[in-house]
This record gives structure tokens, sequence and C-alpha cells, in this order.
């Protein structure tokens, strides 16, 4: 097997050739067809290297592959958007790009089959579920047999239904030996630290902007909102994963009310600052970032009565809410779901003021939504949260709140001051385009090879 895997990469034929090859000679039943995967790719992987050698001069002069794949074909209703704007910005750094999205991902010999023909530099594994994953993990896998150098991303807490089971521990042994050919990416600060806490090499990789979707847009010669806000306010949580995650003990409840409590007060304020103050500690490492997920993940959950009881402080009346359901109390005037690529930047260009309110779960990280606005070059007011200062100080102190009676001051001074609500929205554009969209994302992975 290894000598006629030897000839086959030193042969100088192309990748799909060789993966004709290959596959041919696996079903002609010269090699059990349903192999062990590890042992199998452990073999291709080998050669791979030796084939890499024999065709260095060639693989200098093409442009960097990189294959995007996720599991998932809708991320938390918002679609593949987030990979494919990845995709985009990979496009846009000069890569010759592919990928797989959904059930493709659940297929060995099909990511088998597209490494081998495709050859990628990079493999972005762009995933919805934590490292707990299965299949997640078995693609892992085969990428480290394989040799691929990997990015691993996730659109949310990588943590999320974490228990600290010996088979979670398992999938987080392979991700830190693998750290060679792995680089794993946090879009937020304080999970990219918790993940070096338990031997995990991760850097942060916040959300950017696509500037193929969201692209500047002029005033509008009449606007026909003065305050929106795009996001839920349903009581209800209906994220079908909710239920998964175990709670723990009753004080995990209690930790995440008072979290939600002191974020009320100052909404800069966040599940680890919360803890450090009340005192709270943890003797194991992992024990300490599953108890702070969990109540992260309580939090989610409350999310939507965060930013209800936030925007029941609105003095400054009607705002206009896309995205949740009318619960009849008036308050606010509610509007259908906005479709992301198309609908949402042209709301944001009709409202005076955009208003936004992060989740709770989340600890530093700058929101996509933000991005977005600034992509439009529409004025935009949010809550604090640090990693705004990355946009500079001035910019972060103009359009962010961190109580109810700065938003209300904010909101009433900035509806009668067209001229400073476009400055402000000009800068932000500037900013977000000159460091902050998919391409600089691509790049910054792409520095990492």
């Amino acid at each position: 097997m290894l000598e006629y895997l030897n000839g086959l990469f030193l042969s100088g034929k192309p990748g799909d050739t060789i993966a004709d090859d290959f596959f041919g000679y696996l079903k002609d039943g010269r090699f059990h067809h349903h192999l062990e995967v590890a042992g199998a790719a452990a073999m291709i992987r080998h050669n791979r290297q030796l084939a890499a050698q024999v065709r260095q001069s060639e693989l200098a002069q093409r442009p960097k592959r990189v294959l995007v794949m996720t599991d998932s074909v809708s991320i938390l209703g918002v679609g593949l958007n987030f990979p494919v704007s990845h995709a985009r910005g990979f496009e846009q750094a000069g890569c010759e790009v592919r990928t797989l999205f959904g059930q493709e991902n659940y297929n060995p010999e099909k990511i088998i089959d597209t490494v081998i023909r495709f050859d990628p530099d990079l493999v972005v594994l762009y995933h919805v579920d934590a490292l707990h994953s299965q299949h997640s993990f078995s693609n892992i896998r085969i990428c480290y047999e394989l040799g691929v150098s990997v990015a691993l991303l996730f659109f949310d807490n990588p943590f999320y239904s974490l228990t600290g089971g010996l088979t979670e521990r398992d999938h987080l042994d392979l991700v830190r030996h693998a750290r060679d050919t792995f680089k794993v990416y946090a879009f937020d600060r304080v999970f990219a630290e918790e993940l070096r806490l338990i031997g995990v090499d991760c850097e942060v990789l916040m959300h950017a902007l696509d500037d193929t979707v969201f692209t500047h847009m002029p005033p509008p010669v009449e606007y026909q909102y003065d305050v929106s806000m795009v996001g839920s306010l349903d009581w209800l949580f209906k994220y079908k994963g909710a239920d998964k995650h175990p709670m723990g003990p009753p004080e995990t409840g209690r930790l995440a009310t008072r979290v939600l409590t002191e974020r009320l007060i100052d909404f800069g304020s966040t599940t680890t600052r919360v803890l450090e103050d009340l005192g709270v500690t943890f003797e194991d490492v992992f024990d300490g970032v599953i108890t702070r997920t969990r109540i992260r993940f309580a939090n989610q959950a409350r999310s939507a009565i965060y930013r209800r009881m936030v925007l029941n402080d609105l003095v400054v009346s009607p705002l206009h809410v896309f995205g949740s359901k009318d619960d009849g109390h008036g308050r606010f005037v509610h509007h259908p779901p906005v479709e992301y690529t198309k609908e949402l930047p042209e709301l944001f260009n009709l409202s005076k003021i955009n208003l936004h309110i992060n989740s709770i779960q989340n600890e530093t990280t700058i929101n996509s939504r933000i991005f977005d606005a600034g992509g439009v070059g529409a004025f935009l007011l949010t809550d604090f949260n640090e990693d705004l200062l990355l946009l500079g100080r001035d910019l972060a102190r103009e359009i962010t709140f961190r109580t109810s009676e700065e938003m209300n001051r904010k909101v009433e001074y900035f509806l009668g001051r067209e001229d400073e609500r476009l400055d402000i929205a000009k800068r932000m554009h500037d900013v977000v385009l000159h460091d902050h969209t998919y391409r600089h994302r691509a790049e910054q992975m792409l520095s990492a090879l």
C-alpha cells in the first residue's frame, strides 16, 4: 500500500488524477474500502508531504488554496452568511477558494476526496457546535491525519454544551497536540483567554464587515424611522439546542441572575467581572470554564429579557423593532424579521438612529451588526463593551452608552443633529473598511500558515 501511494504521489500527476487513481484503487478491493480513516489518512499525509517537496516550485507560484467547511446549513437563523463571508474574504485576499457546507461534512470520504483533489494550503473549519461535537471532531481528526493546516473557528462560545466528560477532554487533547498545524480562533477575547487556560493555543478573530453586502449608501432623501432596532424581544428563548445544556447546581442559576442584574446597572459589565467581584473562585480550571459557560448559556436565553428591560426605559417613542413578535403592550412598533443580505442594509440606511443591544452571554467582542452598520455608513448607538475601544476611543465614546440615562441623553441629542450623525457614521465607515473587513480576517489567518 505505502509503495503504491509513494509512486502515485510522486508521479507528478494533477490532484484530480491522483484522487481518481486512489479511490479506484480502494474500490478495486486491493485495499479495504471502509478503511480506518486515521490509518489511511496518515499514509495520505505522508505522501502529500513527499509530493509537496517534489512540487515545491509549483506550489510557490500558485495562489493559496483555501477550503472553507461548516457543519451547518443554517447558523443561528442567519443561514450561511458568516462562512460565506469568510470565503469571500479569502477570495479578496487572492486565494482560490472551495466550500463544503452542511451534510457534505458528514461524509469522511467526501472530505478526503476534496482535500486530495483540491490540495488546500488551509482548511477553515467553521463550527456552530462546541468542541464536544462528535462530527466536528471527526472533521478535525481527518484534517489532522491528512496533515493539512487548519484554522478552527467558532461562531459563538466554543464551550457550549461541554460537561467535562472524558470524550470532550480527548477532543481537546487532539487540538492541543496538533498545535503545529492547527490554529484555534475565538471571536471573543475572554473565550480565547479561557481556551488558553486549558492549554489550547488560541487567538482572537473578531467578526467583520462583508463589504460585498454592506456597501456604503448615500443618506436617504427622507428617513422612514427615527429610531429602529433589529433583534428579538421575545420572552421565550427558542434556540433548539437550549435544552441540551445541563444547568448544573442551583447556584449556577442564581449567579446567572446576578450577572443579568449587574448588567442592567452597568451595560458594560461581564460574567467574568461579576464573578470576580463576588469572589467566586474554582479549584479546577476546567470546572471554572464550564461553570462560566453555564452562566453565559442561561443568559443567552435571557438576552431578550435584557433588551426589553433596557428599551422599556427609552423615552423617545416610537421605537421600531424588527424581528420580534408584538406582545400587545403597545410600547413598540413591531415589524417582521428583515432578510440579512438585502433588507438589513437598506433598513440601516433608512433609520436616523440604529439602536443596538448586545447579547449578554458575550463578554467583550464587537457584534457583527456594528460592522454591518458601519459598512453602510449608517449611524448606530450601542451598549458598551470593551473591544469597541479598538475602533478608537473617541468613536467608542460617541456611539456607546453604559446606562439607560446615557442612552436617552444620546438618542435625544443625535435625533436633532444630522450633521454630527453623518460625521460619526463616516468615521465609523472609514475605520471598519480600513481595518475590519473579512479580507483582513483572511489575511490574519493566512499569516499564521
